[in-house]
């Protein structure tokens, strides 16, 4: 049996406000996650500059990361189809492996990156689960237009 999570919020705010938010879809056993984060894109941001942004943002973040492959571009409908994917390993303080898997993608004027978590030993064994929610996802446009 599965569950369709939806989230619709709507709030009025100035012209100066930004929408900055981020949601988490976590299974049970803890084994992996699903992070799923939004913010305002630059006016001529483009879905690969993002995703270049980011590489350089996580390498410089995270112990011991270990690119996993090229970034590579995906057609995810749910996030208007072109987006860019990097797959990489780190080590936190624990010691213990992580492997996360980040899709980038501009959707009407935000900023969308989805984070696939795993430790990496885990990893062969939720893969599949964490590209069915990926594959599953969509994104509406967060902002209503003026009347």
């Amino acid at each position: 049996m599965s569950d369709t999570f939806a989230i619709r919020f709507q709030a009025d705010a100035g012209a100066d406000w930004e929408l900055n938010s981020s949601f988490t879809l976590k299974r049970e056993d803890g084994l992996c996650n699903v992070v799923i984060s939004t913010s305002a894109a630059e006016e001529d941001g483009t879905a690969l500059r993002y995703a270049e942004e980011g590489g350089l943002l996580v390498k410089s973040q995270f112990p011991g990361f270990e690119e996993r492959g090229a970034l590579e571009r995906i057609s995810i409908p749910g996030l208007d189809g072109d987006a860019w994917i990097r797959e990489f390993t780190w080590t936190p303080d624990n010691g213990e492996s992580v492997r996360q898997i980040q899709v980038y993608a501009i959707v009407d004027r935000d900023n969308v990156t989805v984070t696939l978590t795993s430790l990496d030993e885990d990893h062969a064994a939720v893969r599949s689960e964490l590209f069915g929610v990926l594959y599953s996802i969509m994104i509406a446009a967060s902002r209503a237009e003026d009347a």
